[in-house]
């Protein structure tokens, strides 16, 4: 819930990288691929369950806009006039730029928790995918392609999880 126009969370109408963990928790999907081709899957009953529960967050929870974005969410918790947000982990960096990183009331209080996911696990998230790929100019599009086949291996992103979770968490 939210008072004194302070959001719970910060969840705008637009936000659809957020709005995916509650699909998928609810065992739902975008799109599924079927004989070859794609097939849309908002419409089905799991994918339906996210997108309620993502519409009581925004409704209840949430005083962004509904025609807001996900663009710049650490402004309104830099405002006060949100209590958390969802972002990822580079957002910290953005969310202090401008404090001198030395036991701030922010830098201080600043914390960070998993998503809970629905059987008491944690919920799986948007990590992204439009920052990777291989220049359509590469001088080496064999040799790019290799690199992108190490990094979206299984064994490469364990590796990546295995450093993220022993690092120290940000202050």
């Amino acid at each position: 819930m939210h008072s004194r126009g302070v959001s719970g969370v910060w969840f705008p109408g637009k936000d659809w990288y957020n709005a995916l963990p509650f699909i998928w928790e609810n065992g739902g999907e975008v799109a599924v691929e079927m004989d070859g081709k794609w097939d849309a899957q908002f419409s089905s009953p799991e994918s339906q369950a996210g997108i309620k529960q993502v519409q009581e967050i925004m409704t209840k929870g949430s005083t962004a806009p509904k025609d807001g974005d996900e663009r710049d969410a650490w402004v309104p918790l830099r405002t006060e006039k949100a209590a958390t947000l969802s972002a990822p982990s580079w957002a910290y960096w953005s969310i202090i730029a401008d404090e001198d990183k030395k036991d701030t009331a922010l830098t201080t209080t600043l914390g960070y928790f998993n998503l809970p996911g629905k059987d008491g696990g944690v919920a799986s998230v948007f990590a992204g995918g439009s920052n990777i790929g291989i220049s359509a100019k590469s001088a080496n599009p064999e040799l790019a392609q290799k690199a992108l086949e190490i990094i979206m291996s299984e064994e490469y992103q364990t590796i990546l999880a295995r450093v993220a979770s022993s690092r120290p968490a940000p202050p």
